[in-house]
């Protein structure tokens, strides 16, 4: 079914010589140059006022920016000296002094995952997912780079044997408490594969240079359990989104990559694997977009760090393709060596039978339909989506939607926005883009939407007929009862030309709705025979009904944080609309393509 995944020494030269000509090596080729150009002899490291910048300007940016991005610097200069070898007349102090600072600075935590934004406490080791990273990545580096370590120090690869074990290792395997692999809660996230993958990780390549962790590993194997369990709906939805998806499975799979078959087969419920496996291609849209909500950006190509890996142990010809598209590791800038090692292992050309997208379709427990219309002047795919707000990394969205025309998201979601460090707290819904104000969601009366639980969406009908599929929701429990709702049934059908969201509304009598559809560009706004239309190239968007008012509202990204338009602005259109004396209220918005 699979090799078990070890990572190669540097002396491997026949291995080594195989990734310089790799095609996967070729995108990492030029932003390897430029770090290895660009690098000072020295990191620099958090400060004290690193720290507490999250909590004196709410700037956790300072100590994110080592975790995530000094860190690549760090692979670079690993990998490097991987390519060239051992070289007598170069000992690589740069190389010695960077992995020495990352091993020995003060903490491993980021700020954002400490009590109160503080400073770390020192001899209490917090379990974040930047420590149990951490753990994974120096354990794999030593076992790369110990040829050579041992030719410039004798101590040095036993120092960060003792750091890896100190700071991580000897804390998980004596019990200490850590949320995301507490078995009594309902629900994890992807925390718990991320930091139960990388201690996995940790403990193989430890075991794997001679140095076995067992309770460690035991405990680790736990926490997977725990996260394909509880980390995901019971259909195996992740309602996080493809980003964090490609997270918590992605480094889950780090540690589960190096486990033997038989004991994968032993330790891992490979049913529920492969249907955990299976969400990107349930949310797939076309090329590298994916319906996500929340947190998640609409985009991912294929992380061939491990998804060429799973494909085969899931035998998903579905997954498999997504990676031959991808064709890059899948990274954030630099990838951590882990990583690029991993994807540079892979297949150097990856096979997979493309799969014709199935449409409509159905998440269940993410009340999520996806629909395509095909017509001759090109394709309409509109998604309605539903669940609850309080789902991980939630945004309050029931009743939201997306719409692409011929592969352009033209109806978007946000996405997250850069994060700062009140955003996991009671600011978060302040911020536009986890706010229903920042999706494709009513006003009613002035509310928005309400967090929490019993704020649930409920499926009232679903029909899979390809030539008219139907999906209607109530969402009215999205609303706090002192708006006046009754009632709000929000329906998506598809034509043969076109996408149709019907909405209607049981409120108190002369009630408020304000319609809110975002834009990726500025629409041409018309008004004929009574009907309000949006253009945006093919795309019209008629809404039709009673409008009363509409304003339309540029929004520069910079000003919400939102880093997936870059500078482009976005457009914000809100139509007003009345309820009669008995509180009524419906009107349709209809997507086409002219």
């Amino acid at each position: 079914m699979k090799t078990q995944f070890r990572i190669p020494p540097l002396t491997d030269r026949d291995f080594w010589g195989e990734v310089a000509v790799s095609p996967i090596y070729e995108p990492v080729r030029t932003p390897m140059r430029n770090i290895l150009e660009n690098t000072a002899r020295y990191p620099s490291m958090p400060r004290a006022t690193d720290y507490l910048a999250a909590k004196r300007s709410n700037d956790r940016g300072r100590v994110d920016r080592v975790w995530q991005e000094e860190r690549s610097r760090l692979a670079a200069l690993a990998l490097n000296r991987c390519l060239r070898g051992v070289e007598e007349d170069d000992p690589d102090d740069r190389l010695l002094d960077w992995l020495w600072e990352f091993v020995t600075q003060p903490s491993w935590v980021v700020s954002a995952h400490l009590p109160g934004n503080d400073l770390p406490t020192s001899g209490d080791p917090q379990l974040d997912l930047a420590a149990c990273e951490m753990a994974m990545e120096i354990a794999e580096m030593r076992e790369a780079l110990l040829p050579w370590m041992d030719s410039i120090s004798r101590t040095l690869s036993e120092s960060i044997d003792r750091e890896i074990d100190r700071r991580v290792l000897e804390p998980y395997a004596n019990g200490a408490y850590v949320w995301w692999d507490d078995a009594q809660r309902r629900e994890v996230n992807n925390w718990a594969g991320v930091c139960a993958g990388s201690i996995l990780a940790a403990c193989e390549s430890l075991a794997a240079q001679g140095f076995e962790r067992p309770k460690a590993r035991t405990r680790a194997l736990d926490g997977l359990k725990i996260f394909l369990e509880n980390g995901f709906t019971p259909d195996g939805e992740c309602d996080e989104g493809i980003g964090y998806w490609n997270y918590g499975v992605g480094y889950a799979c780090n540690g589960l990559q190096r486990l033997s078959d038989a004991a994968l087969g032993e330790m891992v419920n490979l049913d529920r694997l492969k249907r955990v496996a299976d969400y990107p291609r349930r949310v797939h849209l076309f090329g590298d977009t994916f319906f996500a909500g929340n947190d998640s950006s609409l985009h991912s190509s294929a992380p061939l760090f491990f998804v060429p890996w799973l494909a085969r142990v899931c035998e998903s010809g579905w997954l498999a393709a997504w990676a031959a598209k991808s064709g890059v590791p899948g990274a954030r800038g630099f990838a951590p060596i882990n990583r690029l090692i991993r994807a540079l292992a892979s297949p150097s050309s990856i096979s997979g039978q493309a799969i014709e997208e199935e449409f409509p379709r159905l998440l269940q427990d993410q009340q999520t339909g996806f629909f395509k219309v095909e017509t001759t002047k090109g394709a309409i795919i509109a998604c309605l989506s539903g669940g609850n707000n309080a789902e991980r990394h939630n945004h309050n969205d029931l009743g939201h939607f997306l719409v692409a025309v011929n592969e352009k998201i033209l109806v978007p979601d946000l996405g997250a926005p850069r994060y700062t460090a009140d955003f996991f707290g009671p600011n978060r819904y302040q911020s536009l883009p986890a706010s229903s104000l920042g999706h494709n969601c009513p006003i009613i009366n002035g509310y928005p939407q309400r967090d929490g639980k019993d704020a649930a969406g409920e499926i009232l009908s679903w029909s899979n007929d390809r030539s008219h599929p139907l999906l209607s929701l109530q969402l009215s429990a999205a609303y706090p009862i002192e708006c006046g709702i009754q009632s709000w049934r929000r329906t998506m059908e598809g034509f043969e030309s076109s996408v149709i969201i019907s909405d209607d509304f049981s409120v108190n009598p002369n009630g408020k709705i304000a319609h809110v559809v975002w834009f990726t560009e500025k629409p041409v706004i018309s008004v004929e025979d009574g009907r309000l239309s949006f253009v945006l190239g093919k795309m019209v968007c008629h809404v039709e009904g009673d409008v009363r008012s509409q304003i339309m509202e540029e929004i520069n990204p910079e000003d919400h944080r939102l880093h997936s338009f870059g500078s482009h602005s976005l457009y914000r259109a809100e139509v007003l609309f009345l309820a009669n004396e008995n509180g009524e209220v419906a009107f349709t918005t209809n997507f086409e393509i002219v």
